[in-house]
């Protein structure tokens, strides 16, 4: 046995790969042992398995590495007891073990070989224990006997002596076969496979429990033993999706993400969620030209369906291609037809916003009307809840602006409210109305009706009635709607089943985004400072990207907190790199400003080229907006992301 000491510690840490080495140390010499406590090979993997994945989640508790073979010995036995305790299992001699290798013996061959076999079990299960113990641990892999020893925790002569003892009671003609017989019933390399996996299930748990960035640290060390481990990679990109990508903003992790979802996919163990995760990855990174080429392979060998028609004709329009896009849009409209109402309710809606949004920003309006015309022709009299509260803003953002009342009350209509209707209804029915209703009207009736379900845990978070102003242009309402929808809920707290947040409330309260993305400085600054007066700290944000749109210099308060935080602080991702370049482009210190430049322009943003737009007009710059260098990285930035107009609209789960 090599030396597996200095192993203990790591594997304490967590370090799967190093526990995985002391599993091959050690497994023989557990299961044979649990075999000379059960008598049987089965029955004694099962227990050094268990007696392996409590070794693992309590190592830490293990003292002095030293112990570790004699506590494992403890551990073996503690999970044998379990089995001759409870339900009284079948047990069989090695016989029923692996057969011994030979070559083509004959029938009389192999029976005269299984009869000497089982005249050497019965003959090794007579002996007492302890000299059954270590015959069985000194032969099923040729261990020392102070290998064997220090296992047992007896002295070096104790083994020898009880060996001695053993063959005496054993006849001499028998020790080659007991030796045999025993190293082809030990486990083989699948044994340490088994129990690796069995510890990875442990990382499973621990997702379900919220531990993420444990359950990242532990699946990643347990890949360095199996790479291509598609079950481990699998939960290693659900927890890098929420642990990482959704709690932290880590979109930079979403290369990797689809990087195993590839390895998944090449082990052949891939199910439809995997093909489905994987191109809502590459959708989102975003890797459009892939996206389309893998979505347009997997609808060629699975057929199609609107899921996967709605991102192909997406991805196709994010990259330029609106002939293929519409084309393709055609094809999940002829699908809808034979659709159930599962798949209608959940793939027709967002394929159509995506897709509207991915062409009007292109300026492709007219397609975009194709698009919002054939699906009210095919979708508007199915009465689908997914579609009644988008109609109106579909029409409105495709210059049909005319028409949004008239469908708005057509869809409101046909909601026919009352007041049994659920909480959701009820919503979709006031945001309806809001095209087509005078404003104090519909929010007199709306702030009874949310006085009535302060109950609904979506106050926590949103105010569906002012996003549906927002979607209308009309910011002033959205803010008026918000604020006094925030101060009836504030206003009796005890009554609330959440608590809303704060922060999430400030942009619709105050939205000045809307106001900076209008182009409307003035009011948007007048909007921002109300917000800080009302105690938005956040709300400086907004007055910095409201000086990057007039070209001004960055407040020297945000420099300040800046030049206190390191190089790589995630703070810095969203706009604080970005500050630090214009700010040094300004000063003349170009190795700074570019460096820092090229760092901003790589954050992930939605939509992709936003702020990139923003920054390349940005007036700070000066002439460095000519700089070669300047020109190349917003150049490779558009290479990048391609030709996205609009935002990104499919996400993984994993």
């Amino acid at each position: 046995m090599s030396e597996w000491r200095h192993l203990i510690r790591p594997a304490q840490t967590g370090n799967v790969a190093a526990f995985g080495a002391i599993v091959r140390e050690f497994q023989d010499m557990a299961v044979g042992y649990a075999f000379s406590v059960l008598r049987d090979f089965g029955h004694a993997e099962d227990a050094a398995q268990e007696a392996f994945v409590q070794a693992y989640r309590d190592l830490s508790l293990l003292r002095e590495p030293q112990a570790f073979p004699a506590w494992l010995r403890k551990l073996v036995f503690k999970y044998c007891d379990r089995q001759t305790r409870g339900k009284r299992v079948r047990t069989v001699p090695l016989l029923a073990g692996p057969d011994i290798a030979s070559e083509e013996p004959s029938p009389l061959q192999a029976a005269e070989r299984n009869e000497l076999r089982q005249r050497v079990l019965e003959a090794i299960n007579s002996l007492p224990e302890h000299e059954r113990t270590v015959v069985s641990l000194f032969y099923i892999n040729g261990y020392s006997q102070a290998e064997v020893g220090e296992f047992l925790d007896v002295p070096a002569k104790t083994v020898k002596s009880r060996l001695h003892s053993a063959r005496g009671k054993l006849r001499e003609r028998m020790m080659d076969m007991v030796e045999e017989t025993l190293k082809k019933s030990a486990p083989d390399d699948g044994f340490a496979k088994e129990t690796i996996q069995k510890i990875v299930a442990r990382a499973k748990e621990l997702i379900g429990q919220g531990e993420l960035k444990e359950a990242e640290r532990i699946l990643r060390e347990g890949l360095k033993e199996e790479p291509d481990h598609p079950g481990a990679l699998r939960e290693l990109n659900r927890a890098l999706m929420w642990g990482g990508v959704y709690n932290e903003a880590r979109w930079e992790l979403l290369p990797e993400i689809s990087e195993h979802a590839r390895t998944i996919l090449a082990s052949g163990e891939a199910d439809e969620s995997v093909l489905q995760e994987f191109a809502r990855t590459l959708l989102a990174i975003p890797a459009m030209t892939e996206a389309c080429e893998f979505i347009a392979e997997w609808i060629a060998k699975y057929g199609a369906n609107m899921a996967r028609l709605g991102m192909l004709a997406w991805a196709q329009g994010c990259v330029g291609d609106y002939t293929s896009a519409e084309e393709t849009w055609s094809q999940l409209l002829e699908s809808a037809a034979s659709a159930n109402d599962e798949e209608l309710q959940g793939h027709s809606s967002v394929p159509c916003e995506a897709l509207v949004d991915c062409l009007s920003a292109a300026d492709q309006v007219e397609a975009a009307q194709r698009v919002v015309r054939s699906a009210w022709e095919t979708f508007g009299s199915l009465q689908l809840p997914s579609f009644h509260a988008i109609w109106p803003s579909l029409f409105h953002r495709v210059r049909f602006g005319d028409e949004s009342e008239r469908i708005a009350r057509t869809c409101w209509q046909a909601l026919r409210p009352e007041s049994g209707m659920d909480s959701a209804t009820h919503i979709t029915a006031f945001c309806l109305r809001a095209w087509f209703d005078d404003e104090a009207t519909v929010l007199s009736d709306w702030l009874e009706w949310v006085r009535h379900n302060r109950a609904s845990k979506i106050w926590r978070d949103r105010c569906p009635l002012a996003r549906e102003y927002r979607k209308m242009g009309n910011y002033d309402t959205m803010g008026r709607v918000a604020r006094a929808t925030w101060d009836l809920l504030k206003s009796a707290p005890e009554t609330n089943s959440v608590e809303p947040d704060y922060e999430c409330w400030i942009g619709r309260r105050f939205p000045v985004s809307c106001y900076i993305g209008d182009g409307d400085l003035e009011t948007a600054e007048r909007v921002a400072r109300e917000a800080i007066a009302d105690g938005a700290e956040s709300s400086w944000s907004w007055l910095n990207d409201i000086a990057i749109h007039r070209g001004m210099p960055s407040p020297p308060e945000l420099m300040a907190e800046l030049a206190k935080k390191s190089p790589d602080d995630p703070a810095l991702e969203y706009g604080g790199r970005y500050h630090i370049a214009r700010e040094a482009g300004a000063a003349g210190d170009l190795e700074t400003a570019f460096s820092a430049l090229e760092q901003a322009l790589r954050t992930w943003y939605n939509p992709p080229l936003a702020h990139a737009k923003v920054w390349e007009k940005d007036a700070r710059w000066g002439d460095l907006r000519e700089h070669p260098e300047f020109k190349r990285l917003f150049s490779e930035k558009r290479r990048r992301i391609g030709p996205i107009k609009g935002s990104l609209w499919y996400f993984p789960g994993w």
